[in-house]
Formats: C-alpha cells, structure tokens, sequence
C-alpha cells in the first residue's frame, strides 16, 4: 500500500498515523517505516557513489601522470644503464646492480599503478551504468 508513496507522503502519513495515536505495531505504521527507512539507506548509498566517482575523478589523473613520469624515469635510467656498459672498465666499480635495481623497482612500480588506473577507470564505468 506504501510502496508506490514518495518520501514526502510517507513522513505525512507517519505524522498522521501518530496524531490518530496508530500503533506502532499496525502493519501500515511499520510498512511506512520500513519505506523511510529504505529510502535513507537509498540515499546514503547514492552519495557514496557521488563520493567515489569524485574520487575516482580526482586521483585517476594524477595516477596518470605518476606513470608517465615513471616511464619517462625508465627512460633516462635504460640510458644511464647502456652509458655505463659503454664505459665499464671494472665490474665491481659499476653503478650497473644499482642502476638495474632501479630499473626493477620503477617497472614494479608502474605495474601496480596500471592496475591501479584499470581498477578505477573500470569502477567509474561500473558506477556511471548505475547513475
């Protein structure tokens, strides 16, 4: 019977059930209720949806641009590298271990950023296909 009532109406038929002293254990009392209630659970979710688009909107930027200054780090460390092989006289004087090490960590890195930006870009649909 309250189902089809919009939030407005439900909290005037709760104000008229308590003036007409309905109790609160009659079934229509409790199904006005439940659909208030419902209808806050719907809007609380509905803004942390807002919420995290916002976010999502916000950080995948500059996540974005994070990578592309890794990559371009990448670049200039795989020069660094190659330089260092051109005038390696003695290994064990070589910055090559360091130099690969940060290779290898830039490359990890990036990876996670990636799926980082996926797993927005493919949450911002997800919330967008329910907006």
């Amino acid at each position: 019977m309250v189902a089809d009532i919009p939030r407005p109406g439900l909290e005037e038929l709760l104000v008229k059930l308590d003036e007409r002293e309905i109790p609160a254990t009659d079934p229509i009392y409790q199904s006005t209720l439940a659909r208030i209630s419902s209808a806050d659970e719907q809007r609380s979710e509905d803004n942390l949806n807002t919420t995290k688009v916002e976010s999502y909107r916000k950080y995948l930027p500059l996540f974005k641009a994070k990578r592309e200054n890794l990559s371009n780090e990448l670049v200039e460390l795989k020069s660094r590298e190659e330089r260092e092989r051109e005038t390696l006289e003695d290994e064990r004087d070589s910055n090559l271990p360091f130099i690969k090490m940060e290779i290898s960590t830039n490359k990890d890195k990036t990876e996670l950023l990636d799926s980082w930006i996926k797993w927005m870009e493919k949450e911002l649909g997800a919330l967008s296909k329910h907006s």
